[in-house]
């Protein structure tokens, strides 16, 4: 994720930052991972979807959260 990382909070949703930027249609590792290799059963899986606080303001990064829909 660019550097940026998240929770698994459940079943398809990570928890991440919002101004890690936007990640749908890309591909996150879910699971495991050290410097470029999967590990421990980890699986890169496709973000369908994002939500971002609606409050989240980029000046003062205020409400800073980012909630992905996996597929």
């Amino acid at each position: 994720m660019g550097g940026c990382g998240g929770s698994l909070i459940a079943p398809g949703v990570v928890l991440s930052a919002a101004h890690c930027g936007s990640f749908v249609g890309t591909r996150v590792n879910v699971g495991g991972y050290e410097w470029d290799e999967l590990t421990g059963g980890a699986k890169r899986v496709l973000v369908v979807d994002e939500a971002r606080h609606p409050n989240y303001n980029t000046a003062t990064v205020e409400n800073d959260f980012l909630l992905l829909r996996l597929e």
